[in-house]
């Protein structure tokens, strides 16, 4: 059955996507040449994708703003288990990355580098906090909006494919499918959108802070003479997935081990967030099937194919 709500969900999110390969790829471009700032190029692209859009979405719906975007206060309680999950979920999301990074090259990476001389507190704002609001506005607020009828595991599952196709970048695909799947769990667990924001912003942020961490201390050991002669590595330059294959392998193995501890400690902290919100998976079944592949996601997985394709093939 095609339940109106899916559809309007995916119709939206099948928009912003065609929106952000056209910015991408024809747009980006153009931008390019006209020495704007870097970090306006960042942000710009999330604020006008994510947030215009979804005020758009609104202003064509007429759709109640507070629920839709679940808008519910938590206690305090909870936000200490969302920064918890954060927190575990780093040596996952590393782990996804280098093995993704296997096949596709780290754009990240380079981004980070390009960002060395900016001060930290606007890398936190720009790498962290703009894309927790506004990431999180579109994917966990309208998109997640839409799979209300369907069960909690399948609708989830849906999310994080859809938080995965919207970074267009094969080498972020896995770990933002997981993490979107997880925090899309989050927020119908708790009913409110901040869980995920505060969990979207650990994740990023804690990514941040180590990058800023390896640099200083690599100053400093130049500085103490313990690196003479070498060149102090920049920002995007560190971190696992700038180093030789052999060396990725063996931190593969290592970050599989504690991500096998980090997912112990999700699975725990999924629990104190169930039982302090009263959440009973068990009692909670879809009233209808729902069809959630329609001839809309059908697209947004082909036009997702097509620019990893054409990102492999043009380098």
């Amino acid at each position: 059955m095609l339940d109106y709500n899916v559809r309007k969900s995916n119709i939206y999110v099948l928009i912003v996507i065609i929106s952000s390969l056209l910015l991408k790829y024809f747009i980006a471009p153009q931008m390019a040449g006209l020495n704007l700032s870097l970090q306006f190029l960042l942000v710009f692209p999330e604020i006008l994708l994510f947030l215009v859009s979804a005020i758009i979405y609104f202003l064509i719906t007429k759709e109640p703003i507070l629920p839709t975007l679940r808008l519910k206060k938590i206690p305090f309680k909870t936000i200490l288990i969302a920064v918890g999950i954060g927190i575990c979920s780093q040596p996952i999301a590393i782990l996804l990355s280098l093995l993704s990074q296997l096949i596709f090259p780290n754009n990240v990476t380079q981004l980070l580098k390009m960002m060395n001389e900016i001060p930290f507190i606007y890398k936190l704002i720009i790498i962290a906090g703009v894309p927790a609001l506004c990431e999180e506005i579109f994917a966990r607020g309208v998109a997640l909006k839409g799979y209300d009828d369907v069960h909690i595991v399948k609708a989830s599952l849906m999310n994080g494919l859809i938080f995965g196709i919207m970074h267009l970048n094969g080498q972020q695909f896995l770990y933002a499918f997981v993490l979107g799947t997880l925090f899309a769990y989050m927020v119908r667990v708790t009913g409110s959108i901040f869980t995920s924001m505060i969990a979207h912003f650990t994740v990023n942020g804690i990514q941040v802070s180590m990058a800023e961490i390896a640099v200083k201390v690599s100053e400093l050991s130049v500085k103490f003479g313990e690196t003479s002669g070498q060149q102090v590595p920049q920002m995007g330059e560190l971190g696992l997935n700038s180093l030789p294959l052999n060396t990725i392998l063996l931190a593969i193995i290592s970050y599989s081990m504690l991500a096998c501890l980090g997912g112990g400690g999700i699975y725990l902290l999924l629990r104190s967030l169930k039982k302090t919100h009263s959440f009973n998976e068990k009692g909670i079944n879809e009233t209808k099937k729902v069809k959630v592949f329609d001839r809309y996601m059908i697209i947004l997985l082909i036009l997702f194919i097509i620019s990893i394709a054409a990102d492999l093939i043009l380098g």
